[in-house]
């Protein structure tokens, strides 16, 4: 499974506008039919391409909205020439568009509040029935204190909360308050502590905790900074309970 995303950004006097690809894409994938035999292999993925668009509207508040056109690449049409047995003669393949939007506040200057709702728009269809699946809104909330800002060294404390949206509050045996920590329970939380040494190098540690997911442990990473280049590698593999080799590397340059 890979997960890549490829981006740029361009501040004007009127804000910062950005342009992002994002590619997903969980493997090939065998074709056999009934009777065992082999008819093929491809592959899955799904790429969305972005606009978005930022701006101050005071000193210590900025907002930020983006739109992203998505293509759901799951069976090739040549599956279903090749399975008639399946009875479907088109479908694997969905097209939709989503919107996100954001807000950054900085109260105080050690201090900053962010929030985010991700993936609003229609239900993404794949069979030619015209059944859809919504799309995975989601709403993130995340805040970083930073006690220690200095030439030499920054040292910032982070927490975030990531919740699916899609079907909340579903068992109406429960109450309202049953349902809400329920909810809450179910939450994606994360916690970290990032270390700067002279905007140069930079190590983080973390804990991630998703008990739906069976999801929980600790996570780290680093990276370091030159000349505009900056270079990070994250690690998360502790956090599941088979064992993998998750890696998260990032590259980026600031012109």
């Amino acid at each position: 499974m890979y997960y890549e995303y490829l981006g740029v950004t361009k501040s004007f006097k009127v804000g910062t506008f950005g342009l992002g690809i994002t590619y997903l894409t969980t493997g090939p994938t065998t074709v056999t039919n009934f009777q065992g035999v082999y008819l093929g292999t491809y592959v899955t993925f799904d790429i969305a391409v972005g606009l978005n668009y930022g701006a101050l509207i005071q000193p210590n508040l900025g907002v930020g909205v983006g739109w992203k056109l998505i293509y759901s690449y799951l069976v090739p049409p040549w599956v279903w020439l090749r399975m008639p047995e399946l009875e479907v003669t088109s479908g694997g393949i969905g097209i939709t568009y989503a919107f996100d939007a954001g807000t950054i506040y900085k109260p105080f200057q050690f201090l900053t509040l962010a929030g985010a709702l991700q993936n609003i728009g229609p239900d993404i269809s794949y069979t030619e029935s015209g059944a859809s699946d919504p799309l995975p809104y989601t709403l993130r909330l995340g805040l970083r204190f930073q006690p220690i800002d200095n030439k030499v060294i920054r040292i910032a404390l982070t927490a975030d909360v990531t919740k699916i949206l899609v079907g909340m509050f579903a068992d109406e045996t429960k109450t309202f308050f049953e349902n809400l920590g329920y909810e809450f329970r179910e939450a994606w939380k994360g916690v970290g502590l990032e270390i700067d040494y002279y905007d140069f190098i930079k190590l983080r540690g973390g804990y991630f905790h998703d008990s739906e997911g069976q999801r929980i442990g600790f996570t780290y990473g680093g990276g370091i900074k030159a000349g505009g280049f900056s270079l990070d590698v994250g690690v998360d593999q502790d956090i599941y309970e088979f064992k993998t080799t998750n890696r998260k590397f990032s590259i980026s340059y600031k012109f």
